[in-house]
């Protein structure tokens, strides 16, 4: 007896798009296509990042949005380089003038 393993590579955004469309859950279509769960779950999040990110190459890492974050409280120091140093406060002093010297 032999058993070989089915090595015809998997076409991952077909398989996406036909789970989609079929209107069933991924479990039960993985099933019937002789897929994994899991894989199927991965290609679907990579793909909808890329589509929520129009030509941009996929990272790995995830875009992250702050809404409603609070604004820092305390002094804001703009340096004439582009750095921004927020949320000083009196205790911070003695470390901020290390911080001027060395970023201007």
């Amino acid at each position: 007896m032999e058993i070989q393993e089915n090595t015809t590579p998997v076409n991952w955004r077909t398989q996406v798009a036909a789970w989609r469309e079929s209107g069933l859950s991924m479990n039960r279509y993985c099933k019937q296509h002789e897929l994994a769960v899991h894989q199927l779950g991965y290609y679907k999040r990579k793909f909808q990042s890329e589509q929520d990110l129009p030509g941009m190459a996929s990272s790995g890492f995830s875009r992250v949005a702050l809404i409603g974050a609070p604004q820092p409280q305390g002094l804001t120091l703009h340096l004439s380089n582009g750095y921004l140093i927020s949320g000083i406060s009196s205790r911070d002093l003695p470390l901020i003038g290390s911080l001027v010297r060395v970023l201007s």
